[in-house]
């Protein structure tokens, strides 16, 4: 089995020291053409995420589904072998305004959990969660660009019609910033904060202290 270890000796202590302050109100979207949602309201407390969270209501089971990555090929994305970079971005799922966790493992086949962290599994996906924090790891093997559409195709999950089963008007923000493209086509970079919101949108938009 692939071992954390063998991929990066600093893997888990990366989220243990809180270097990442969320940029929700200096930020501004670059996939698309934003619209800003007018003056902000007071922000919440920023979450401060620590290895191991579960962050919103535990619906999910850990790992991908039967549709999702089995350790072949998906959409381009395979299992790692070697890594050029690494680096983390926040997805957080919200339905009528109840967060629902993101689940450790997507990405992850035969995931072993040890105290709430993905700890081993048979394969690792360059896109891939530890822990149901919504903290997504990214570690490609090349400069490309990876989405929020291949870590749900992955995952084996819909974001289109239906966010991960869920129906309802959706609303998406980037860093803060309210989204107008199409969810699929935004593109992980370091330290980017995305907040999928299905039904009734929040305001203001919770963030996140994490490493990116």
């Amino acid at each position: 089995m692939l071992s954390l270890r063998d991929m990066s000796i600093s893997h888990r202590a990366a989220l243990r020291s809180i270097g990442f302050a969320a940029w929700a109100a200096s930020l501004a979207c670059t996939e698309s053409d934003p619209t800003d949602l007018g003056p902000d309201p007071d922000p919440l407390p920023a979450v401060t995420i620590e290895e191991g969270m579960t962050i919103g209501d535990d619906v999910f089971p850990v790992g991908n589904t039967a549709t999702g990555g089995q350790g072949d090929e998906v959409n381009g994305v395979g299992c790692i072998a070697s890594i050029a970079r690494h680096f983390h971005a926040h997805l957080s799922l919200f339905v009528e305004g109840e967060q629902i966790a993101i689940p450790a493992g997507i990405g992850i086949t035969d995931p072993v959990v040890s105290d709430g962290y993905v700890v081993n599994g048979d394969c690792f996906y360059w896109l891939h969660t530890h822990d149901a924090t919504g903290v997504i790891h990214i570690e490609p093997p090349d400069d490309a660009d990876y989405t929020l559409g291949h870590l749900f195709d992955i995952w084996g999950q819909p974001l289109g019609t239906s966010v991960a089963g869920y129906t309802g008007e959706l609303s998406v923000f980037v860093d803060g910033v309210r989204y107008q493209g199409d969810p699929r086509g935004i593109v992980f970079t370091s330290g980017k904060h995305i907040s999928l919101q299905v039904g009734r949108p929040l305001a203001p938009i919770p963030m996140y202290v994490f490493q990116g």
